[in-house]
């Protein structure tokens, strides 16, 4: 009998110059499925046949495209069943929501319910490096805090973008359904043509981010500058940036989002902690108070800020924080 490793097994059957009835396919199935279900038993033992089931179809839906390799297999298949698992979650929870002005269904989703839902660890979600040695309960809380804004950025916030026509609208929204997958990796654009219309696109979501993010005299700002002075942070984010310069195998562009990142997400942390029963918190709840509100623009800002990056160029001179001090 043939034997292939995963990789070669995997591009054989998404392949459609291989034939379904033929020897090669069978091996490669047998030795693909093996797999799979070894992967997603260790994600979700309790839905692994479901997940397993699920991306086998979508890899021989690929049989039906021009074939083009996967350039990492391991990785592919490991963030497809994490989307799976969200999906079945998804269908199978039933929450309460409501509908927008533009008559879509949106779900209420409570902190809580993201901490049941996340399967990452604070630093593989926001890559925090500036803060070390969280408590188990506040790594689960940020993780989910994190995660709830990362699905009201990429699933809400493009609709509220006011275009100049119906065109330009139906364009962004094109380009806004690939900001999650850009942002994991699972999307690259080689040819220039696409990469410039989705590079508009993207500088035209920040640029919205941006003009939500409330004034320096806002209290929300306030507070943020009073935490990073509270937990001496602009000493710590010297310090990880002047590290991230003499590594070379750091760049220190990317440090710096990452720490405005955290710095963002772990103030609107503090202040909900402070304010409000935590893990019953929703977006809604958020939008409520005018700090919060605050404290929520600079998080989705800084969070699409850092998971559009992509250039490994390092730059100079231009690390400018919005909280700390310019290094």
């Amino acid at each position: 009998m043939d034997k292939y490793n995963f990789e070669q097994a995997l591009h054989i059957i998404i392949n459609h110059e291989y034939t379904q009835d033929s020897k090669t396919f069978r091996v490669a199935s047998r030795i693909v499925w093996k797999e799979l279900i070894l992967i997603s038993a260790k994600i979700n033992p309790y839905k692994n046949d479901e997940m397993t089931s699920t991306l086998f179809y979508r890899l021989l839906n690929r049989r039906k495209r021009p074939f083009t390799p996967i350039a990492t297999p391991r990785a592919y298949v490991y963030t497809a069943f994490k989307n799976i698992q969200k999906d079945i979650w998804r269908k199978e929870k039933q929450v309460q929501g409501y509908t927008n002005h533009l008559g879509e269904y949106q779900q209420h989703r409570s902190l809580d319910e993201y901490v049941l839902d996340s399967t990452q660890s604070l630093h593989e979600k926001i890559a925090a490096p500036l803060m070390d040695d969280p408590k188990e309960d506040d790594v689960l809380q940020l993780s989910a805090l994190k995660e709830m804004i990362r699905t009201h950025l990429y699933g809400v916030t493009p609709k509220q973008i006011r275009c100049k026509s119906p065109k330009g609208k139906k364009t962004f929204l094109k380009a806004a359904k690939r900001f999650q997958e850009f942002s994991e990796g699972t999307y690259t654009i080689k040819e220039a043509t696409p990469y410039k219309q989705f590079d508009r696109q993207r500088h035209l979501m920040l640029e919205h981010l941006q003009t939500q993010l409330p004034s320096t005299k806002s209290e929300a700002f306030q507070y943020i500058m009073q935490y990073v002075d509270d937990n001496d942070l602009c000493a710590l984010r010297n310090a990880k940036i002047e590290e991230a310069r003499e590594d070379k195998n750091l760049n220190p562009e990317i440090v710096h989002r990452q720490i405005e990142a955290e710095i963002a997400f772990r103030s609107l942390f503090a202040y909900i902690s402070a304010n409000t029963s935590l893990p019953g918190t929703q977006v809604q709840d958020l939008l409520l108070d005018p700090t919060a509100t605050g404290l929520f623009a600079h998080c989705q800002y800084q969070l699409f800020h850092l998971e559009m990056f992509r250039t490994k160029k390092k730059k100079k001179n231009g690390l400018e924080s919005l909280y700390c001090q310019f290094v």
